[in-house]
């Protein structure tokens, strides 16, 4: 997992100021990371999107615990970034899976791009059929 996506929500309802906002947000995450763990921070569709290097991915607790003191942030989440098709994301979710021990899971798809070939159900139904 070698990035790292943060949600934010009360700096997006402040209108004008908003870019401000986000810019100050993406300060003070630089500011509470180690910058020898991260390859870039950016911005993408009222979200933003920090990428590990291969430091910052062995270093993923010291980030975490970082990440929840930053003020502004309301959750963030470690991902990586696979092909969009049901066999890749399969695969990656399996690879990730038996690293860790679970007694029930859940598969929440959520498409960006609306016009991929299945809907959200189908890709929970497919990914999770494939994980169990």
């Amino acid at each position: 997992m070698n990035f790292v996506i943060c949600h934010y929500s009360e700096i997006a309802l402040k209108g004008g100021n908003r870019s401000f906002f986000e810019k100050k947000l993406i300060d003070n995450i630089k500011g509470a990371i180690d910058p020898d763990f991260v390859s870039g921070i950016n911005k993408i569709s009222g979200r933003i999107l920090i990428t590990l290097n291969d430091k910052g991915v062995k270093n993923a607790d010291e980030i975490e615990s970082s990440l929840k003191k930053v003020f502004g942030i309301s959750n963030f989440l470690f991902c990586a970034r696979v092909k969009p098709t049901i066999e890749d994301i399969s695969k990656e979710l399996i690879s990730i899976i038996e690293k860790e021990e679970f007694k029930t899971f859940r598969v929440t798809a959520k498409r960006s791009e609306k016009n991929t070939p299945f809907t959200s159900q189908e890709i929970n139904e497919r990914v999770g059929s494939s994980i169990f």
